[in-house]
């Protein structure tokens, strides 16, 4: 499994783990800890490979046998519960990721120190996740600290900042600071072509993530130009149903539509809806957006009774999964910054 994850051999070396896993769980006098940190592994394997669902079901099990071993704040803890809280996220499954950053964080930094790498990590998946909800302020606050703390500890920017970029560029797309997001997305780019490679697929994302910034300050063409390479070559590598294909064909679909190329955007966002549909629920929150975006295309090109349907029912069901994000909030407040970061000390 090892030397296929080195070789860049995703899904072997998953389905390596998944075996060794077998092995180890019907052993008498298993290694729990052990075992824990290999489910860690194959969790991380099943995320890579776009498999949401069993990676999260995965790293929920790693987390209640370290729980049950007592080993709360051993390194690995705060690691695997980060990667539930992102799987999580992907699975738009908000409520939940939030709980777990909330619990995440503040291990993390007990764990390994204040002033971190890992609580840099950390400090942006959560940062992201809270951008994607709508808060903004609470997600600039954990993006900014955790590029100070990159900038702190690294004379040259290590390649996990490029996330953290994309974060805070995300935050500024909403506030309506282009020209700062585009900016960060580029330094971005720059940084994971230089250490991870022109095609991987984080370099490929981040395309996506500059064509859906282009779409919204309505440069239209050039979204499309990079969210077209995004899904080109995305298909190329094998990898026309992940996850991040579907979110290239979507942001592809909805610029088409609105450079005019109605039957494209169309199909596009068809596909994007199969595929989406195929992967997670129906009631997952980007294929109920996807809907949404769908029937405005629909209405666009003129067929409104199906369009119009369509996009009513999925506003409704959006507000309604908005409505749940918002009461988990209300229940459980994000604390201010030096609290969150200190609770577990607590």
């Amino acid at each position: 499994a090892l030397y296929h994850w080195q070789s860049g051999n995703l899904t072997q070396a998953r389905d390596y783990y998944a075996e060794s896993a077998r092995v180890q769980e019907s052993q008498t006098e298993r290694n729990d800890i052990q075992y824990a940190g290999l489910l860690h592994n194959l969790g991380l394997l099943y995320n890579d490979t776009g498999d949401y669902e069993a990676a999260a079901k995965t790293y929920a099990e790693s987390v209640r046998i370290r729980r049950a071993a007592g080993s709360e704040r051993d390194n690995y803890m705060p690691l695997t519960l980060y990667a539930l809280a992102h799987t999580r996220t992907r699975l738009g499954d908000y409520p939940s990721a939030y709980r777990n950053y909330l619990e995440t964080v503040p291990l993390q930094a007990a764990v390994a120190g204040r002033e971190q790498h890992l609580v840099a990590y950390a400090l942006t998946g959560f940062g992201m996740m809270l951008e994607e909800i709508g808060e903004m302020n609470g997600a600039a606050t954990l993006l900014e600290e955790a590029n100070r703390i990159f900038d702190v500890l690294f004379e040259e920017p290590h390649k996990d900042q490029a996330t953290t970029w994309i974060g805070l560029a995300r935050v500024a797309f909403h506030t309506g600071d282009f020209n700062e997001g585009r900016e960060l997305l580029d330094r971005a780019l720059e940084l994971r072509m230089r250490e991870d490679g022109e095609d991987d697929f984080s370099t490929l994302r981040t395309y996506s993530t500059i064509g859906r910034l282009e779409f919204a300050r309505g440069n239209f063409d050039a979204a499309a130009t990079a969210l077209g390479h995004a899904l080109d070559r995305l298909i190329a590598y094998d990898g026309s149903e992940h996850p991040f294909s579907i979110e290239a064909r979507t942001w592809l679909g909805r610029t088409q539509s609105a450079l005019g190329n109605h039957e494209q955007g169309i199909a596009l966002l068809r596909e994007a809806r199969a595929l989406g549909e195929s992967l997670f629920a129906p009631g997952h929150v980007e294929n109920v957006q996807r809907r949404v975006w769908l029937g405005e295309a629909l209405i666009a090109s003129g067929n409104t009774a199906e369009g119009e349907t369509m996009a009513d029912t999925a506003r409704s069901a959006m507000a309604d999964i908005e409505q749940g994000w918002h009461r988990a909030l209300q229940d459980n407040p994000l604390p201010a910054l030096e609290d969150l970061l200190t609770l577990a000390a607590d």
